[in-house]
């Protein structure tokens, strides 16, 4: 009795993932460094563009995985799983980077976005509340301040990226699983 076997490299997902983690993770900080040289660290289209770089990084590299690893085939749940692994281990570096640049590089970066929350917090609690009290404003603001943190910051970072990953997962993986035809449904 003859054996099909397939060409598969017998290995994890996790040491593809973290390859694929550290390469979507440098354009991304690339990005978040070349906004700050411009004076423009807390533009949000900065965010949109991180958004999109780890949006197409992590499809490209599931993509990749099934084709390098996974012998061309891949199952949604094993789709899905590398591309969450992969986002967190991009969303770590990013979350570490992140840490490292507010709370030593660029401690006016921080400040810059402390005082922007404050204003965003303020405006709305107005807009909900426009006979809010000193003591109310006083409150947010202790609130926005304690929140503004490099460390709270860069765990939220990781969280929100995991999000996208995870979503991402969801959708992409409808497309990149591809069924071995030698192995019934």
């Amino acid at each position: 009795m003859e054996e099909t076997k397939m060409n598969v490299k017998e290995e994890g997902m996790f040491k593809p993932a973290l390859n694929s983690g550290l390469i979507i993770a440098v354009p991304i900080i690339v990005i978040s460094l070349v906004f700050y040289l411009l004076g423009q660290a807390t533009s949000s289209v900065q965010s949109y563009i991180a958004i999109v770089v780890l949006i197409a990084g992590l499809v490209y590299a599931a993509i990749s995985y099934r084709k390098d690893s996974m012998g061309g085939y891949i199952s949604y749940g094993q789709s899905l799983g590398f591309i969450v692994l992969t986002g967190l281990i991009a969303s770590l570096v990013i979350a570490v980077y992140n840490y490292i640049f507010l709370a030593i590089l660029a401690p006016d970066v921080m400040q810059l976005m402390k005082e922007q929350a404050i204003e965003g917090a303020y405006e709305t609690l107005l807009r909900f509340n426009p006979n809010a009290t000193d003591a109310e404003i006083d409150r947010m603001i202790r609130m926005q301040e304690r929140l503004q943190t490099p460390l709270i910051i860069s765990f939220f970072s990781i969280f929100g990226n995991v999000l996208v990953a995870f979503i991402t997962g969801l959708i992409a993986s409808i497309f990149i699983k591809r069924r071995n035809p030698e192995f019934p449904a």
